[in-house]
Protein backbone atom coordinates (compact mmCIF):
# COMPACT_ATOMS: atom_id res chain seq x y z
CA UNK A 1 0.00 0.00 0.00
CA UNK A 2 1.25 3.50 -0.85
CA UNK A 3 1.87 5.69 2.14
CA UNK A 4 0.81 9.18 1.16
CA UNK A 5 -1.68 10.71 3.58
CA UNK A 6 0.90 12.28 5.88
CA UNK A 7 2.96 13.51 2.94
CA UNK A 8 -0.15 14.99 1.32
CA UNK A 9 -1.14 16.92 4.45
CA UNK A 10 2.45 18.12 4.98
CA UNK A 11 2.56 19.19 1.32
CA UNK A 12 -0.64 21.22 1.65
CA UNK A 13 0.82 22.85 4.76
CA UNK A 14 4.08 23.64 2.98
CA UNK A 15 2.25 25.27 0.06
CA UNK A 16 0.04 27.17 2.51
CA UNK A 17 3.00 28.52 4.49
CA UNK A 18 5.07 29.42 1.43
CA UNK A 19 2.08 31.16 -0.14
CA UNK A 20 1.54 33.13 3.08
CA UNK A 21 5.19 34.12 3.36
CA UNK A 22 5.12 35.41 -0.23
CA UNK A 23 1.74 37.15 -0.12
CA UNK A 24 2.35 38.72 3.29
CA UNK A 25 6.07 39.44 2.81
CA UNK A 26 5.58 43.18 3.42
CA UNK A 27 3.72 42.47 6.66
CA UNK A 28 6.44 40.07 7.82
CA UNK A 29 9.09 42.64 6.88
CA UNK A 30 7.29 45.16 9.12
CA UNK A 31 7.18 42.61 11.94
CA UNK A 32 10.90 41.88 11.53
CA UNK A 33 11.70 45.61 11.37
CA UNK A 34 9.89 46.03 14.69
CA UNK A 35 12.17 43.34 16.21
CA UNK A 36 9.59 40.47 16.37
CA UNK A 37 8.77 40.54 20.09
CA UNK A 38 5.15 41.54 20.73
CA UNK A 39 4.78 43.04 17.25
CA UNK A 40 1.37 41.65 16.32
CA UNK A 41 -0.75 43.07 19.14
CA UNK A 42 -4.20 44.08 17.93
CA UNK A 43 -3.16 44.77 14.35
CA UNK A 44 -5.47 42.56 12.27
CA UNK A 45 -3.25 42.49 9.17
CA UNK A 46 -0.30 41.21 11.21
CA UNK A 47 -2.47 38.76 13.12
CA UNK A 48 -3.97 37.35 9.93
CA UNK A 49 -0.54 36.94 8.30
CA UNK A 50 0.90 35.29 11.42
CA UNK A 51 -1.98 32.83 11.80
CA UNK A 52 -2.10 32.07 8.08
CA UNK A 53 1.53 30.93 8.08
CA UNK A 54 1.33 29.29 11.52
CA UNK A 55 -1.62 27.13 10.47
CA UNK A 56 0.42 25.97 7.48
CA UNK A 57 3.25 24.97 9.83
CA UNK A 58 0.73 23.07 11.97
CA UNK A 59 -0.41 21.09 8.90
CA UNK A 60 3.22 20.33 8.09
CA UNK A 61 3.79 19.06 11.63
CA UNK A 62 0.62 16.95 11.61
CA UNK A 63 1.50 15.53 8.20
CA UNK A 64 5.00 14.57 9.33
CA UNK A 65 3.61 12.84 12.44
CA UNK A 66 1.08 10.90 10.36
CA UNK A 67 3.79 9.98 7.84
CA UNK A 68 5.96 8.68 10.69
CA UNK A 69 3.16 6.40 11.90
CA UNK A 70 2.29 5.29 8.37
CA UNK A 71 5.90 4.31 7.62
CA UNK A 72 6.20 2.51 10.97
CA UNK A 73 3.08 0.47 10.14
CA UNK A 74 1.33 1.85 13.21
CA UNK A 75 -2.45 2.16 13.09
CA UNK A 76 -3.91 5.65 13.06
CA UNK A 77 -6.78 6.57 15.40
CA UNK A 78 -10.21 5.75 13.99
CA UNK A 79 -11.53 9.20 14.88
CA UNK A 80 -8.98 10.99 12.70
CA UNK A 81 -10.72 10.59 9.32
CA UNK A 82 -14.22 11.58 10.50
CA UNK A 83 -12.80 14.43 12.60
CA UNK A 84 -10.78 15.80 9.70
CA UNK A 85 -13.81 15.43 7.44
CA UNK A 86 -16.07 17.27 9.90
CA UNK A 87 -13.52 20.06 10.38
CA UNK A 88 -13.18 20.36 6.61
CA UNK A 89 -16.94 20.50 6.12
CA UNK A 90 -17.40 23.22 8.76
CA UNK A 91 -14.51 25.23 7.33
CA UNK A 92 -15.91 24.99 3.79
CA UNK A 93 -19.37 26.10 4.93
CA UNK A 94 -17.82 29.13 6.63
CA UNK A 95 -15.21 29.86 3.95
CA UNK A 96 -15.99 28.07 0.67
CA UNK A 97 -13.37 29.96 -1.37
CA UNK A 98 -10.39 28.43 0.37
CA UNK A 99 -7.99 25.53 0.25
CA UNK A 100 -10.02 23.55 2.77
CA UNK A 101 -11.43 21.48 -0.10
CA UNK A 102 -8.03 19.78 -0.31
CA UNK A 103 -8.60 18.06 3.04
CA UNK A 104 -11.55 15.98 1.86
CA UNK A 105 -9.04 13.74 0.06
CA UNK A 106 -7.04 12.62 3.13
CA UNK A 107 -10.18 12.57 5.30
CA UNK A 108 -11.89 10.15 2.91
CA UNK A 109 -8.72 8.07 2.61
CA UNK A 110 -8.50 7.79 6.40
CA UNK A 111 -12.15 6.77 6.67
CA UNK A 112 -11.98 4.15 3.91
CA UNK A 113 -8.39 2.97 4.38
CA UNK A 114 -7.97 -0.79 4.21
CA UNK A 115 -5.35 -1.06 6.96
CA UNK A 116 -6.31 -1.58 10.56
CA UNK A 117 -6.73 1.52 12.67
CA UNK A 118 -6.42 1.89 16.41
CA UNK A 119 -9.58 1.79 18.51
Amino acid sequence: MRLWIGKYIAGVGLIHSLFGLIVFRATFADIARDMLFNTVGWQPDRGFAFWFVTVGFFWILLGLVLDHFERAGQPLPRFLGPALGALTLVAIVIMPLSGWWLFFVPAAALVFRGTPQAK
